[in-house]
């Protein structure tokens, strides 16, 4: 007599249970299905995933030349191509290109500068906050 507990499956179960009531076993296909309900709730976000990681900096970088108007030598498309690829990107264009030329128009000003601290009493605080954030608004910006 074995103290190990048996444990079945819940369609081990539902075939017991069909195969005793009705004297029916569960067709195969329902196990394939199984299996590639498997590889679509595990495989395919990785796969996106991977994707995604992989392809986000080319597409920042096809988003930039659009925002600049550098992508094509029409405004029309430029727009086109920048509102396509902010779509796969997962951001609005307008968003991005308002964000990012203000960028460039207050680059390395005072109130960008988020590296530059005034001599005060709170650059003490500020000098830890940025090394426990790991320079946290450095990477935003």
């Amino acid at each position: 007599m074995s103290n190990r507990i048996q444990t079945f499956s819940f369609l081990e179960l539902l075939s017991h249970r069909f195969e005793n009531r009705f004297q029916y076993d569960i067709p195969k296909w329902i196990y394939v299905l199984n299996i590639f309900k498997f590889i679509e709730s595990f495989f395919i976000p990785v796969f996106l995933f991977l994707f995604s990681t992989i392809f986000s900096y080319t597409l920042w970088a096809l988003i930039h030349e659009c925002v600049h108007g550098n992508f094509s030598n029409s405004r029309n498309e430029n727009r086109f191509w920048g509102r396509f690829l902010c779509i796969l990107f997962g951001t609005p264009f307008q968003v991005v290109k308002t964000a990012h030329l203000v960028h460039h128009k207050f680059n390395r000003s005072q109130g960008e500068r988020i590296e530059y601290i005034e001599k005060t009493l709170v650059r003490f605080y500020f000098k830890n906050f940025y090394i426990t954030s790991d320079f946290l608004w450095e990477r935003i910006s």
